[in-house]
């Protein structure tokens, strides 16, 4: 059975979104970030359900440090606060989605299901392509680290780094704003995608510092956008 630890400091709130999910899922509730890594540890979970306000921390951190470890859990931020800025930035820190309680357990246990076709995903799929190579970049798909013709790394943020492994896996396509949305975020995914544009615009600025290259993130109007360079992969 896959397991879903909670961390969420309302004890009302926990033992619901713990209800709604028990029937399919090994739940774990905790009420702040000491007894969430502790649970984290001991289960090793699929899916991850983190909210933002917390009496000892902050969710976002909590966020930033499963991506730093793990490509392949699951998030789902649960949070009161609605506004876009909050949900842009967790997104881009690389939670999967974003969910404003109150919310209803139907659509809780739908975001949930989504989130772990994703997560099924990665576990399943055989991964036989470690490293890409594109002009004078080599993208380390496992070390979430990408170097110049130098050597020298490239800082990315997660979310610039998640795109650029979705651009290197499919070259030379065309992928619409919403194709990317569900590579990014997993099939069955609905909220914003605005932040789609800015995360393109970041990562095209830091692709194309070498102006001999060309443009190796392209605007194709009306489309989407191409990654038009070659890539070639090795183990």
């Amino acid at each position: 059975m896959q397991k879903i630890v909670i961390l969420e400091d309302n004890s009302e709130l926990r033992v619901e979104i713990s209800e709604t999910l028990e029937d399919e899922f090994l739940v774990s509730g905790c009420e702040n970030i000491t007894s969430f890594w502790c649970a984290y540890r001991d289960l090793s979970p699929e899916l991850v359900i983190v909210d933002l306000g917390l009496p000892d921390g902050r969710g976002s951190d909590v966020i930033r440090r499963i991506r730093e470890i793990s490509r392949s859990v699951g998030i789902l931020v649960l949070s009161g606060d609605q506004s876009e800025f909050e949900r842009v930035v967790c997104l881009e820190l690389g939670a999967d989605d974003f969910l404003v309680k109150p919310c209803s357990p139907r659509e809780l246990l739908a975001r949930v299901h989504a989130i772990m076709r994703r997560v099924n995903s990665c576990n399943t799929g055989a991964v036989a392509q470690h490293v890409a190579e594109f002009h004078d970049y080599s993208v380390n798909l496992d070390a979430m680290e990408m170097c110049d013709r130098h050597g020298t790394p490239m800082p990315l943020t997660t979310a610039e780094f998640e795109l650029l492994r979705v651009l290197v896996r499919h070259p030379k396509q065309i992928l619409s704003r919403g194709q990317l949305v569900e590579h990014l975020r997993g099939e069955g995914w609905v909220g914003y995608d605005r932040s789609i544009d800015s995360l393109v615009y970041r990562l095209r600025k830091k692709l194309n510092t070498d102006s001999k290259c060309g443009q190796l993130l392209k605007t194709v109007h009306g489309r989407g956008y191409v990654f038009t360079p070659d890539v070639i992969f090795r183990q």
